[in-house]
């Protein structure tokens, strides 16, 4: 009885002693705030707060995660070349891909290629593409000219032309004509009233016509290449008509652009003949004179554009360009 009594008080002393000794905490191995002294769970238990981005070479490594959330992130990773086109200051970590070409272009605003977008000399600035006339009221004006090359024309200089009628035997006329002088505003087409078809002046040297009929009166227009408005014609060409100077008489003609009729004024009594040719060399327009100082013509029947006014007497012809509009 005895031995029984000693053996319970052993137990009880056992339990007793267990119970005072008891440890509470985390006893989940998986979570974040595993207590390992822990003898009793006590539901603190944490699996949030040591989760993090586990892998070393992320940009948001953390050396302290013990489990992975997936939030690894690599967007540090970029050019760190402060020199390079793709450079940002927010890459850390160098990817090798930084770029030297995207960005690159001509830097000096005075060039031809001035790229404004460039932030890297290319070293391929050009100052020649972009040349030419910047004057809006000049002839020869370039609205995709970004340098002025001093090349403005501000007055159309025809060329220089010395015209023969070559040959007038067998019902038919030749006309040789030799240019000495382009002028300034070649190169030319020439057209002229008799046969259709255009001849290209573009060299000085010399030149044939023909044939045409033995008793036709040729004129010939050139018009410049360059600048419609700029006109250049002719003396009348024929076998009966040896004039070979050109502007040698002075009139004018008002209004000019004209829309209803035109004024033609002489200096003193004019007798000859006014004529009048379209830019394509056809006749429009004839009007004899006889000792008259001024004539009238109507204008109301001519088409839009420019034209040549001719005038002809038995010691030479002068030529005015009238532009139409209405």
């Amino acid at each position: 009885m005895k031995t029984i009594t000693r053996i319970l008080m052993l137990c009880i002393g056992l339990l007793g002693y267990n119970a005072v000794n008891a440890q509470e905490g985390c006893t989940d191995l998986s979570a974040c705030n595993y207590d390992e002294l822990a003898t009793e769970d006590d539901g603190s238990c944490d699996y949030v707060s040591c989760q993090g981005c586990v892998i070393p070479a992320a940009c948001n490594y953390d050396a302290e995660a013990l489990w992975s959330d997936d939030s690894c992130e690599f967007s540090c990773y970029g050019c760190t070349d402060p020199t390079a086109c793709n450079y940002s200051v927010e890459y850390t970590i160098d990817n090798g891909n930084c770029d030297y070409e995207l960005c690159a272009g001509c830097l000096d605003e005075e060039a031809c290629n001035y790229n404004p977008q460039a932030t890297l000399d290319a070293e391929n600035c050009e100052f020649e593409t972009c040349l030419g006339c910047t004057d809006v009221t000049a002839f020869n004006f370039d609205p995709t000219a970004l340098i002025d090359d001093d090349s403005c024309i501000y007055e159309c200089v025809s060329p220089i032309i010395d015209w023969v009628v070559s040959t007038c035997e067998g019902g038919f006329l030749y006309v040789d004509f030799n240019v000495t002088d382009l002028g300034n505003a070649g190169p030319w087409n020439m057209v002229n009233n008799i046969s259709t078809g255009t001849m290209v002046i573009d060299e000085v040297g010399a030149y044939e016509l023909g044939p045409f009929s033995s008793g036709d009166v040729v004129v010939c227009t050139l018009i410049s290449q360059l600048f419609s408005s700029c006109i250049a014609t002719s003396p009348t060409l024929s076998c009966t008509n040896s004039i070979t100077e050109v502007n040698q008489l002075d009139f004018n003609v008002y209004p000019n652009p004209a829309n209803e009729l035109i004024n033609i004024e002489f200096e003193s009594a004019t007798t000859g003949e006014v004529v009048i040719y379209s830019s394509n060399g056809q006749l429009v327009v004839s009007e004899p004179l006889q000792s008259m100082n001024r004539v009238e013509i109507s204008t109301d029947n001519l088409a839009e554009g420019i034209y040549t006014v001719v005038l002809v007497q038995d010691t030479g012809i002068s030529r005015k360009t009238l532009i139409v509009t209405h």
